[in-house]
């Protein structure tokens, strides 16, 4: 419940790096990336063994008291007012390119022994450990590497939109990240991905609809996590080559009777 503070971070630490210290946009992205990673670090090792409540509570109070952070260190994040007049470095093509090249190494990790061995965590820990796997040591790297992600996103967001705000990143914006994972499911990358552009465009497309584009929007999350716990995609993957050849399956399936009236 805490992650919008690490797009806080990678977004602040690179803008600050930029516009107050003169360091070009790379490096200070850069070196956001890397201090958003050994804070993971710091608040995985203090909390990562606790039960999931009291982690996300603990979670929770560290996005926070970052926010209340940046709002009280004005002279260095301009406060409640936030940073204005960011240089816009980053393009659209910048954007999906990192966010593939992303895609396709949690998908690797997901497929390697690494991310197999979470699974088990993640099924039972207590039998993932009687079996050798260290749980927290995983644990630890799957933060980090989610806070590493996060502040990717964050530093390019900054250069993007010109202007960051602590508004832009308490936990409502958290909460938005967990709602988009339960929608589309919580084992499917694709659904995700998936659920992340339905969910962040409804809003735009119910425009029309004025004050009731946010109950509609409400009603059909609880609908899914209420008639579909699993998340739209479940535990399955979106794979375009195993569609094409299921469609072949089952065309060959249809013209076999044809065949063999021929022969008959």
């Amino acid at each position: 419940m805490g992650q919008g503070a690490f797009l806080a971070i990678g977004a602040y630490a690179s803008a600050i790096l930029k516009m107050r210290f003169g360091v070009p946009a790379l490096p200070a992205a850069i070196v956001a990336i890397i201090l958003a990673g050994l804070i993971a670090a710091l608040i995985g090792f203090a909390t990562l063994r606790l039960s999931q409540d009291y982690f996300a509570l603990a979670t929770f109070g560290f996005g926070e008291a970052l926010i209340a952070t940046l709002n009280l260190a004005v002279g260095l994040t301009g406060g409640s007012r936030g940073l204005f007049g960011i240089p816009k470095l980053v393009e659209p093509w910048m954007v999906i390119t990192v966010l593939i090249g992303i895609i396709i190494f949690v998908s690797y990790l997901k497929q390697h022994d690494f991310g197999r061995r979470c699974k088990a965590i993640r099924d039972n820990q207590l039998t993932a450990e009687i079996l050798g796997i260290n749980a927290f040591r995983h644990k630890m790297k799957v933060y980090i590497l989610g806070a590493v992600i996060t502040a990717t996103a964050g530093a390019f967001y900054g250069f993007y939109i010109s202007y960051v705000d602590p508004s832009m990143f308490g936990w409502m914006r958290s909460a938005e990240w967990v709602i988009i994972v339960f929608f589309g499911g919580r084992n499917s990358l694709t659904g995700s991905l998936l659920s992340g552009a339905v969910l962040l465009s409804l809003p735009e497309i119910l425009r029309f609809a004025n004050e009731w584009r946010t109950i509609i929007y409400c009603v059909l999350v609880i609908l899914i996590i209420s008639f579909r716990p699993e998340g739209v995609m479940g535990n399955h993957e979106f794979n375009i080559w195993r569609i094409i050849k299921r469609v072949f399956k089952k065309d060959n399936k249809r013209s076999l009777p044809d065949v063999g009236k021929e022969v008959e």
